[in-house]
């Protein structure tokens, strides 16, 4: 159950930086000059969904779920204060 969860948590975020990503591309953001740092940020995203993935098709269940954890806590947490930040209604400009 927990890394189902995990990984539902790690597929929205890799949907929000692959979003990113194509909204840069089409709208020029991303140049050749940052095009490495949004490569790596892909890969990072991707090896972390692939690991978690095939560590538990291997039977390390316990070892796949603090990999996908690598991304979800900090995914949560930021989730959490855009929530709080989004609800408080104080205007933060």
């Amino acid at each position: 159950m927990l890394f189902r969860l995990l990984l539902a948590t790690d597929l929205v975020i890799a949907g929000v930086v692959a979003s990113y990503l194509f909204e840069g591309l089409a709208l020029g953001w991303i140049s050749s000059f940052n095009m490495h740092i949004w490569i790596l940020a892909t890969l990072f995203v991707l090896a972390i969904l692939s690991g978690g993935y095939l560590l538990r098709a291997a039977g390390r269940t316990w070892l796949a779920n603090v990999v996908l954890a690598l991304l979800a806590f900090p995914g949560a947490v930021y989730a959490l204060f855009l929530s709080a930040v989004i609800l408080s209604g104080t205007p933060w400009n």
